[in-house]
């Protein structure tokens, strides 16, 4: 009998406890307070230079980007979004403007395949792409509570449509 009651006084309080914490609610439009507001852009830029007298590289970036909007006030955001730009897109920022850090994010992807200084911003119909490369970038959020937000980020190049 008191082996009954025990069991029933722990799952009572037990309840209780889940009751007073609002229990387990896993889809609510609201945002709690430890928690950060997520938006999600896609960017993409593509370049083309020159290689000797008939043929052209072309390549790729497509990412798209997870990023923090808003955290309990404009001045935190502003310092989350910072950190942001600086750790996750490795983009030097003084002044967080979200709209160039990603520019500047895919542009430096699509530079780092060498682009010489005969380079061409449209590809020429009349030359062959010998070489295409395709980044795809997928900056996701993979936790987001308790005041943590941690981020993923995947890369997958092709070379010739082949990964």
């Amino acid at each position: 009998m008191k082996r009954k009651l025990k069991l029933i006084l722990c799952t009572s309080a037990f309840a209780l406890f889940l009751g007073s914490c609002g229990g387990m609610k896993t889809s609510q439009p609201s945002m709690s307070a430890d928690t950060v507001a997520i938006d999600v852009v896609n960017v993409v830029d593509t370049i083309s230079y020159k290689i000797g007298d008939a043929s052209q590289c072309s390549v790729m970036a497509d990412a798209k980007i997870a990023y923090p909007n808003a955290y309990k006030d404009i001045e935190t955001t502003a310092k989350l979004q910072r950190l942001f730009t600086t750790d996750i897109l490795e983009v030097p920022m003084d002044s967080v403007v979200l709209d160039e850090a990603f520019k500047k994010y895919v542009n430096n992807i699509v530079s780092q395949y060498g682009v010489t200084s005969d380079s061409i911003k449209y590809e020429d119909e009349g030359r062959e792409i010998v070489y295409k490369y395709n980044s795809k970038i997928n900056v996701s959020v993979v936790y987001n509570k308790n005041g943590i937000i941690t981020f993923c980020k995947e890369d997958t190049t092709e070379k010739n449509n082949v990964v």
